[in-house]
């Protein structure tokens, strides 16, 4: 369940509830400093009934330690992992723009997407996944969720929750 908002979470103010998965939930937050300084980013917080459950810890945790190794324009970056009240939070990028399956089943939209958008945002994916790759990282959770199209044309992957980090040479050998 949510938590109410707007609410206080550590440094970070909460927003708006944005999505939510298996998991956690995802935030729209709000880190504010002196003389104005101010930061929106999302804040994706484990969900209270597993807070207490250690193996969801543990791959919470492992997300972060994956995607924070993880530095590509096609990629969210994780700023931080931490925790509050006992629950562990990942503080990451604010991407201004709508999910793939938003782009590809708005029914405002009235159509498939045109081939040469699609196949930039392809293209866009596949360089994230590349890089990935090449650090031993396998995402294994890739949807229309999981990517990310701002309103500048930026393509970024999300959601490494259940990625496997495997040896790069086992990877490249195809095994």
């Amino acid at each position: 369940m949510p938590l109410p908002l707007p609410a206080l979470f550590g440094k970070y103010q909460l927003l708006a509830h944005i999505a939510e998965g298996g998991m956690a939930d995802v935030y729209l937050a709000r880190l504010t400093g002196p003389g104005g300084f101010e930061k929106r980013l999302v804040v994706k917080v484990i969900r209270p009934e597993l807070a207490e459950r250690r193996e969801f810890c543990e791959l919470f945790v492992a997300e972060a330690k994956i995607t924070v190794a993880l530095s590509h324009a096609n990629i969210v970056p994780v700023y931080e992992l931490g925790m509050v009240n006992g629950q562990y939070f990942l503080a990451m990028e604010l991407v201004d723009g709508p999910t793939l399956h938003t782009l590809v089943f708005d029914p405002r939209r009235g159509g498939p997407l045109p081939p040469p958008f699609a196949a930039y945002i392809m293209e866009q994916v596949l360089r994230g996944l590349d890089y990935a790759h090449r650090q031993g990282v396998i995402h294994r959770d890739l949807s229309l969720a999981n990517v990310m199209c701002s309103r500048d044309g930026e393509v970024k992957v999300v959601d490494f929750g259940i990625a496997a980090q495997v040896h790069a040479q086992r990877l490249l050998a195809g095994g």
